[in-house]
């Protein structure tokens, strides 16, 4: 099967980029993965070294450099950079023959085969993606409701997506999210994830939890507020956490920090080690 992933970064998250396409690699090297790697501007010899160790895996790579001009307006804090705005763009950049793509943060550790995500059935959504732990029931998304006359009643993290692109670029989302953050984003705290979350509120597709494990799954308050949660709901996060088959490192404390102490920590360095940035 073809695997089309998309990731995007600057030089500072070229280490953690390489490092989340390296687990999907090592779990994927049955099928041809082409990666769509937008950036701001990257050393020719950088690209080199990053081709250079994809093809170990049989991995092509297609560097895309994004203009900022534009996106550099936007909010950006602690982890969120601009080039955490590039997939926003992916319908104009990304090949007409790609029709669909499973989108990465850097902040990933993939663990099982994603073949059954990249095909999974969209269920009428132009995308694919997996409740937010944080937000999906929390007050943030009545605000942003008022704030945008928008009528979620769910919440998406956008840290893994399954993005049909065609329909994604047909239905001029990529347009809608800049424009509604051109309005609106000084009030978005969480960049273009609250502006994705508006712009799609009834057109995306609930994905199963274990395809984006996020760090607040493994909080206490979590666990105390599952209780109300529907008993399949609850089951499905419990197995998630037991065996996840993506983990996103979400927050700012991020597993190549010293102090951080998230349980899953050690998956990250054990796919760290094997890029050219193991040190």
């Amino acid at each position: 099967m073809k695997l089309d992933l998309l990731i995007a970064s600057d030089a500072n998250y070229l280490p953690h980029a390489v490092t989340a396409l390296t687990s999907v690699c090592e779990h994927n090297r049955h099928h041809g993965i082409v990666i769509h790697y937008l950036h701001p501007g990257l050393a020719d010899a950088e690209a080199a070294r990053v081709r250079s160790h994809f093809e170990r895996y049989g991995a092509e790579v297609r560097f895309v450099e994004v203009d900022t001009a534009r996106l550099g307006r936007y909010r950006t804090v602690f982890h969120f950079t601009t080039a955490t705005y590039f997939r926003i763009l992916c319908g104009d950049l990304l090949p007409r023959d790609v029709e669909r793509v499973l989108y990465l943060d850097c902040d990933v550790v993939v663990r099982a085969d994603v073949a059954d995500i990249c095909s999974a059935d969209l269920g009428g959504g132009i995308v694919g993606a997996v409740r937010d732990a944080h937000l999906g029931d929390a007050p943030w998304k009545q605000k942003l409701n008022a704030l945008t006359g928008a009528n979620m009643q769910d919440y998406f993290n956008t840290g893994v997506l399954v993005i049909d692109v065609a329909r994604y670029r047909d239905a001029g989302i990529g347009p809608a999210v800049l424009a509604l953050l051109d309005r609106c984003h000084g009030d978005f705290f969480f960049a273009d994830q609250d502006a994705f979350n508006v712009v799609l509120a009834d057109r995306w597709h609930a994905l199963p939890a274990r395809w984006n494990v996020q760090s607040y799954w493994y909080a206490i308050d979590i666990c105390i507020r599952s209780a109300s949660y529907p008993p399949d709901w609850r089951l499905e996060y419990v197995n998630a956490i037991k065996n996840p088959a993506i983990v996103h490192y979400t927050t700012p404390s991020k597993p190549w920090q010293f102090m951080n102490a998230h349980p899953m920590k050690a998956e990250y360095w054990k796919y760290r080690r094997l890029t050219p940035y193991a040190e």
